[in-house]
């Protein structure tokens, strides 16, 4: 079952209500993709204590660390996901190699939760889910406290950036946890993305996610973003 958003973020409330006994599983993206909202850890726990203990959270972290970063910047506890897990609640959290690290390639992630659902998922886990490669470069990845450290900060001191850059000019924008902005056009924006895309600079447009007003930009480096920001904004005029 499928429940409306709510000011471009989840309707807490109208999932809990939909649960029904048919209800096994609740995915729940924290940050949300495409939007880039937040639910708070006392949201998170709001939700638990509104569903039944036999339903399945699974709760989908792969901005764990752009989000945390933002969180402690704006005071507002984000997660406390695995205290869940080690409180025996009925939650896997999910993360991911592919953002804070840059191993999207790779295609490697991670599960955590009690030992018990881990046993049931490995009866469907693929004997060769994980390449040996793949680990090793994951676990590169985690000893590489710099590369995190660098990425974190620059996404924080960018996204605002772009941020103000596309609410000055008019476009709704809706402020991000996340390492990605997500704009609202108010129009077909397919054809801007096709002339962003002559000049070799790939956006999302959301027209799979039912938004086909919207774009979806990630956060690179300073050069570019803005070089994005340019190419958008001239763009948009034509």
């Amino acid at each position: 079952m499928q429940v409306p958003t709510l000011e471009n973020g989840y309707d807490l409330q109208a999932i809990a209500k939909t649960v029904n006994r048919d209800t096994r599983v609740i995915f729940l993206a924290n940050p949300n993709n495409p939007t880039g909202t937040l639910v708070t850890a006392e949201e998170t726990d709001w939700l638990l204590n509104h569903i039944p203990e036999s339903v399945l959270l699974v709760i989908d972290e792969a901005y764990y660390e752009f989000a945390q970063d933002f969180a402690s910047k704006k005071k507002v506890s984000y997660s406390h996901s695995f205290e869940l897990v080690r409180e025996r609640r009925n939650v896997i959290v999910l993360r991911t190699f592919s953002k804070v690290h840059g191993l999207a390639g790779v295609r490697v992630g991670y599960g955590y939760c009690s030992t018990g659902l881990v046993a049931r998922l490995n009866v469907q886990r693929s004997i060769y889910a994980v390449s040996r490669v793949a680990q090793a470069a994951a676990v590169g990845a985690l000893q590489d406290g710099g590369h995190i450290q660098r990425t974190v900060e620059n996404n924080s001191a960018e996204a605002p950036r772009i941020e103000k850059a596309l609410s000055s000019a008019g476009y709704k924008i809706v402020p991000t946890w996340a390492n990605f902005i997500f704009c609202d056009l108010e129009k077909d924006a397919r054809p801007i993305r096709e002339k962003l895309k002559t000049e070799q600079i790939r956006v999302r447009a959301l027209d799979a996610w039912g938004i086909p007003t919207a774009l979806r930009f990630t956060v690179g480096t300073p050069e570019q973003n803005t070089q994005l920001l340019d190419a958008f904004l001239d763009a948009a005029r034509t």
